[in-house]
């Protein structure tokens, strides 16, 4: 499992994204279903 927030960081996601990503999965998520709904 890993923090939204640092998922982005580490993929250099936007806010937007980062908070799209938040809202659809929470705080935490694991790294497959992060990656499998990142915008790119």
């Amino acid at each position: 499992m890993v923090l939204v927030s640092d998922f982005a960081r580490r993929f250099r996601l936007d806010r937007v994204e980062e908070n799209r990503l938040r809202k659809l999965l929470g705080p935490i998520a694991k790294e497959i279903d992060l990656l499998r709904n990142a915008g790119r």
